[in-house]
């Protein structure tokens, strides 16, 4: 048999402790244990080579109030009641993720979102009008 040799230089790393801007790539609506409702957002890091994470936050129930805390700090205006997750999609949101183990093995956990500095984020504006133009209106 031939020996082969793998290449490992794309191999998936573990994003590391610290601060990253991310979008909202996707998000699923499920129901946890205790029978409340919640939605699980995937957040693509930005600049790391397609690394995800996934933030949850709860609809209903004691966590209720971290929904308000992330859709805020998508688009810096969510003040509370009825929300359409679509409109979120492609938002870009601040994360800060920790080291965390869960099963005994280390992973990477979203410790807090907060909102993205407009001023630092190259073509912020023009970035997000292209990714999602029905975010905008003209005028008044």
């Amino acid at each position: 048999m031939a020996m082969m040799q793998p290449d490992f230089s794309q191999e998936f790393k573990p994003l590391e402790p610290g601060q990253y801007t991310a979008r909202v790539k996707s998000y699923e609506t499920k129901v946890s244990q205790k029978q409340e409702r919640y939605i699980r957002w995937k957040l693509e890091v930005i600049d790391q080579d397609g690394a995800t994470v996934d933030v949850m936050t709860m609809l209903e129930g004691r966590g209720a109030g971290m929904i308000k805390s992330f859709l805020k700090n998508c688009d810096g205006a969510y003040d509370g009641g009825p929300f359409d997750p679509d409109t979120y999609i492609g938002s870009r949101i601040g994360i800060e993720v920790i080291e965390a183990e869960f099963n005994g093995k280390k992973k990477a956990e979203v410790k807090k979102t907060y909102m993205v500095d407009a001023s630092a984020e190259k073509d912020s504006a023009l970035c997000c009008l292209r990714e999602r133009p029905d975010r905008f209106r003209l005028g008044g």
